[in-house]
């Protein structure tokens, strides 16, 4: 009896292209955005873990060695400890959950990361302690960014909704000075 199914598969083959080129553009786009909102410090603290977490993969990976399983459902690189893809789905999915900060966002990572985690071992791509540890990895190396940026952000965070309250104020004044058409005519 097998556990496989056409559905599942198809499943978990956009996790697999997501899990990894995905979730990097994502980081960019994320980092992107923030540099739209006047928030360049949380970019950075964006990009960097999403680049830190990737770098620190491969450099274990190239080092580990470890086999991965075999009857391998999907492509994949050498090495399998620790598991790319949950460790880069994981780093994204905590970011957003740092900077946005609302329950949900915490949800969401940790039901993305186990999605992710369930998908890599059901493709046969890596070993359960594989995707553990890069949970591990992933969440270890964004919190230890994170105490380095967070003081700056919540700082970045706090003068951008001043400077967006006095935009809205003066905008309001502003209006309110206006001549109005009915008065004029």
């Amino acid at each position: 009896m097998t556990t496989r199914s056409q559905f599942w598969d198809a499943v978990n083959g956009i996790l697999n292209v997501a899990g990894y080129p995905g979730i990097l553009v994502l980081h960019v786009v994320i980092a992107a955005a923030l540099l739209l909102r006047r928030r360049p410090h949380a970019a950075v603290f964006t990009a960097a873990a999403g680049a830190v977490v990737v770098m620190s993969t491969q450099i274990l990976k190239a080092g580990i060695l470890r086999p991965r399983p075999e009857n391998t459902v999907v492509l994949t690189d050498t090495g399998s400890y620790p598991s790319g893809h949950v460790a880069t789905t994981a780093a994204f999915l905590l970011v957003v959950a740092i900077l946005v900060g609302r329950v949900w966002t915490w949800l969401l990572a940790v039901l993305g990361s186990i999605a992710m985690m369930v998908s890599r071992t059901y493709l046969q791509a890596h070993w359960l302690t594989d995707t553990v540890g890069g949970l591990c990895l992933a969440a270890a190396l964004v919190l230890l960014l994170w105490l380095a940026y967070q003081n700056i952000c919540i700082q970045e965070n706090s003068d951008a909704r001043r400077l967006l309250t006095w935009k809205t104020r003066a905008s309001r004044r502003r209006r309110a000075a206006a001549p109005k058409e009915s008065e004029a005519g």
